[in-house]
């Protein structure tokens, strides 16, 4: 019953990985109209699908292996960080605020770890490991992003207006780089769970198969198409509103910063790469233009997420433990 309990709720939280890093993917699109919304959504499920076979597993089995020791926890500890993770992201999406699910997975997961068995089940190194790949994706996000644009910038101001028109439908390339970073990357979470319930239900060593996949891709999918609109629109009005070539050197700055973790097995949220290279872009480009309230809020919001999925997740695992559960 716990397997199937995990499973409902890995999917539960891809889910809800679609409305809000499916909402982040689309942004670019509303933000500047170049693609179509049919082409996008083909090349977000492509990504996801595809990205796992062609880029490995490496961030599946850092999720899954390195932050909580589980065959030392078992499923029902997962299952209470997962259920963590669930109402911190609920909570974001309700308020319209895009948040990590990254950082809301790590904490939910660790704080359940650490209220029902205590520190010696959370595996520290990892959490370091994934904590820091987790910052640098932000800090990197926004430096790429400011460089990015300003090279780009360079290259174009004595171009004729056509030519910069012509950048702009780049994005098409620039599109499916992202979206194979977020597949080899932030969708490989949920890919590295059903790994990990799968080798405990049956004993066996920690091993990606093709279902495990190809199922969160479909889920993830639907989510984009239920409430990823919500959250792009959020997005893409409220933080910057960008042209076609801003799109571009985003989506270039961040596809480089995932894709790099991606293959030393660096967990990043693709939600606070994208939205932080939107920011340095916009900084680089017409700083004034910027809303900067909703950037702090935003920001506000990615530092109290793992602290609020870890507690929710202590109180969870500590009425666990009180209603004789263990």
């Amino acid at each position: 019953m716990a397997d199937e309990l995990a499973v409902a709720l890995i999917m539960g939280f891809t889910l809800l990985c679609g409305f809000n890093d499916g909402g982040n993917l689309l942004a670019a699109f509303l933000n500047t109209r170049v693609m179509r919304a049919g082409v996008v959504l083909v090349v977000i499920l492509a990504g996801t699908v595809l990205a796992p076979f062609l880029l490995g597993t490496a961030v599946a089995a850092t999720i899954g292996t390195r932050i909580v020791d589980i065959r030392q926890t078992g499923v029902p500890v997962l299952n209470l960080g997962l259920a963590a993770t669930l109402v911190t992201l609920l909570l974001c999406w309700r308020l319209k605020v895009p948040t990590s699910a990254s950082f809301a997975l790590v904490g939910g997961m660790s704080g359940a770890g650490l209220a029902v068995l205590g520190p010696h089940a959370v595996i520290w190194w990892g959490l370091v490991k994934v904590g820091l790949s987790l910052i640098l994706s932000v800090v990197l996000g926004g430096l790429a992003g400011f460089v990015g644009y300003w090279v780009l910038y360079q290259a174009l101001r004595r171009a004729s207006r056509r030519l910069g028109v012509r950048v702009g439908y780049l994005q098409y390339l620039s599109t499916i780089f992202v979206c194979l970073g977020y597949g080899a990357n932030d969708a490989e979470k949920s890919v590295g769970l059903l790994a990990t319930v799968h080798a405990l239900a049956h004993r066996a060593p920690f091993h990606v198969m093709p279902w495990m996949v190809i199922a969160p891709a479909g889920v993830f999918f639907l989510g984009v198409l239920v409430g990823g609109w919500r959250v792009a629109r959020t997005v893409g009005f409220h933080v910057f509103r960008a042209r076609p070539v801003h799109a571009f050197a985003m989506q270039v700055a961040s596809a480089a910063v995932i894709l790099g973790a991606s293959a030393v097995g660096g967990p990043v949220s693709t939600t606070q790469t994208i939205d932080s290279a939107l920011v340095g872009v916009g900084v680089c480009a017409r700083k004034e233009r910027i809303r900067w309230s909703f950037v702090r809020r935003m920001a506000v919001v990615w530092v109290v997420t793992m602290p609020l999925a870890f507690s929710v997740a202590v109180v969870l695992g500590l009425l666990w433990k009180a209603g004789g559960l263990m």
